[in-house]
């Protein structure tokens, strides 16, 4: 009897760290795709910066084509 509990805890232990370790690699993953959501969002942020200073120099008039100032 104490040898058949002995392993059923044994397992039940055993089971309990494979859940930890699949629980972690879960996390992990959302960990990376947020950063390559926030990663992507801040280049989007950084590109419309641009954009802005660049018609802001076109209606200002400072812009190398005079072609295109207003």
């Amino acid at each position: 009897m104490p040898d058949r509990t002995s392993k059923i805890l044994l397992a039940v232990i055993a089971l309990g760290l494979w859940g930890n370790v699949f629980a972690f690699l879960l996390r992990s993953n959302v960990a990376v795709a947020q950063y390559e959501t926030d990663h992507i969002l801040r280049s989007v942020d950084a590109h419309l910066a641009n954009i802005d200073g660049n018609i802001d120099r076109l209606q200002k008039g400072s812009c190398p084509n005079g072609k295109l100032c207003f």
